[in-house]
């Protein structure tokens, strides 16, 4: 469903709209990470916007999609204490 958003944000803010008596366009990009055990709400955060500068960097008007953390990346609860 969040391709589905993407493209249709995508879509809708390029088409061209009148301000003041002329036209403007917008480039969206956008992206996204998707939420995993173990993984903090700061760390999703951080792999979306990674994802959103690739997909600018990648012309714009597009979607990217964090790719899925590595087990050895993903935070571990801590050991119990004494």
């Amino acid at each position: 469903q969040v391709r589905q958003v993407a493209a249709l944000l995508i879509g809708r803010l390029s088409e061209p709209f009148e301000v003041r008596g002329g036209h403007m366009t917008l480039g969206v990009s956008v992206g996204v990470a998707q939420g995993e055990p173990g993984v903090s709400p700061d760390a999703l955060l951080g792999r979306a916007d990674a994802a959103l500068y690739l997909a600018k960097r990648g012309g714009g008007a597009q979607l990217r999609e964090a790719e899925a953390l590595p087990d050895a990346l993903r935070a571990r609860p801590d050991p119990p204490g004494p």
